[in-house]
């Protein structure tokens, strides 16, 4: 992610084309009495690396607000890639540098007005 580009792709290699193993994730995703969001937890179908793995938050559909981090990161990280406006977010979490496993889940959700 740079000043130019806003998001990161949410196409990966094909299972076949590849010959590495599909993975897929999942996300909680927790939305707070004052409309915040946090994520509870994350989890992935195969032991991929978490410092293999990208986190991508992008507002829909301008993509004004982007930003990303690796799962390896940490709860902290994570949280800081959170937005705070109001809005609708796309979360994009992808392997990224792997050489046997290959896969991305998105998730959409709403931080609404406090």
């Amino acid at each position: 992610i740079t000043d130019r580009i806003h998001a990161f792709s949410g196409i990966s290699d094909s299972v076949e084309a590849s010959g590495r193993t599909q993975v897929t994730f999942s996300a909680d995703i927790v939305t707070g009495e004052d409309g915040t969001v946090s994520i509870g937890s994350i989890t992935a179908s195969q032991d991929v690396d978490p410092s293999h793995v990208q986190l991508t938050v992008t507002d829909v559909p301008s993509e004004d607000y982007a930003a990303a981090c690796l799962w390896s990161d940490g709860e902290e990280a994570i949280a800081g890639i959170l937005p705070d406006e109001p809005g609708v977010y796309l979360l994009t979490i992808a392997v990224a540098e792997d050489d046997s496993f290959t896969g991305a889940s998105q998730f959409r959700f709403v931080v609404s007005p406090s």
